[in-house]
């Protein structure tokens, strides 16, 4: 079996070490654990890295300092909706959040369903102004 070598992997603000057999571990010398990759907090925004990756830059022969590329976050260059949009959508939805509206707001949008529901229930655009509606009871009325 291969003796288990250790080297330095700087990435920013986070010392790490990473080894031949693919393991990280701290400066202080505590193993973190893993699977496969890691996400660091960098500016407020979760960036993943390959640990396979930072071993195969870290153990390169003719390459001792690498700056790894930075990867874009997810989600910010595929938005649909703008502003104008989703404040339009959430207005519409709280006047009727029934599931014939999502679908008929979805169609008109090009967004699925459930997108629909997260703009109207604020689970995402949080930072435009807007109060979810009450919920609107499950099932048919009694009596029809």
């Amino acid at each position: 079996m291969a003796r288990e070598e250790w080297r330095p992997v700087s990435i920013e603000n986070w010392p790490l070490e990473v080894s031949s057999l693919k393991r990280l571990r701290n400066r202080r010398g505590e193993i973190i654990r893993h699977s496969g990759s890691i996400g660091l907090l960098d500016d407020g925004k979760i960036t993943s890295w390959s640990v396979a990756k930072l071993a195969e830059m870290a153990f390169a022969r003719e390459v001792r300092s690498i700056k790894l590329p930075r990867r874009r976050p997810r989600g910010r260059n595929n938005v649909k909706l703008t502003e104008a949009q989703v404040l339009e959508i959430r207005r519409q939805g709280a006047i009727d959040h029934s599931g014939a509206e999502l679908r008929r707001l979805a169609d008109l949008y090009g967004v699925s369903r459930s997108s629909i529901e997260d703009v109207i229930f604020c689970r995402n655009w949080k930072h435009l102004p807007g109060e979810p509606p009450p919920r609107l009871p499950r099932g048919r009325p009694k009596g029809t």
